[in-house]
C-alpha cells in the first residue's frame, strides 16, 4: 500500500492541451492537487517545504528543508511561474547552494 505522504492526487484536466483560457484552469487544477499532499505530509510529519506567494501566483518564496545525520539544513527557496507556463517549466532557486560543489 502506498504511503500516504507520498501521494499526489490526480489532476482533472490533461497538462498538454494548450487552448485560450485552459491555462488558469491548469494552474488551479495543480495548486489545488498540492493542497492534498502538503496536509498529508503535515499529518505523517514528513513535511519538507513550506512556500508562499504573493497576489498573483505568480511569485513563490519559502523555505525547503532535510535532516542528514540528525543535522538540520535549511534553505531559502524562490521561483516564478513564466508567462509561457505548460511550455516552460518553472526555474527554481536556492540561493545558499550558488557557487557551491557537492562535496561543500
Amino acid at each position: 500500500m502506498a504511503d500516504k505522504a507520498i501521494v499526489v492526487p490526480c489532476l482533472r484536466s490533461w497538462s498538454w492541451i494548450l487552448r485560450s483560457g485552459v491555462v488558469g484552469e491548469q494552474f488551479e487544477d495543480e495548486y489545488q492537487s498540492l493542497v492534498p499532499y502538503v496536509k498529508n505530509n503535515k499529518n505523517a510529519d514528513k513535511d519538507w517545504f513550506q512556500l508562499q506567494s504573493n497576489t498573483e501566483s505568480t511569485r513563490w518564496f519559502g523555505k525547503s528543508w532535510f535532516t542528514h545525520d540528525l543535522h538540520k539544513y535549511e534553505f531559502d527557496i524562490k521561483f516564478g511561474i513564466p508567462i509561457t507556463f505548460l511550455i516552460t517549466a518553472p526555474e527554481m532557486a536556492v540561493l545558499e547552494l550558488d557557487e557551491k560543489t557537492a562535496t561543500m
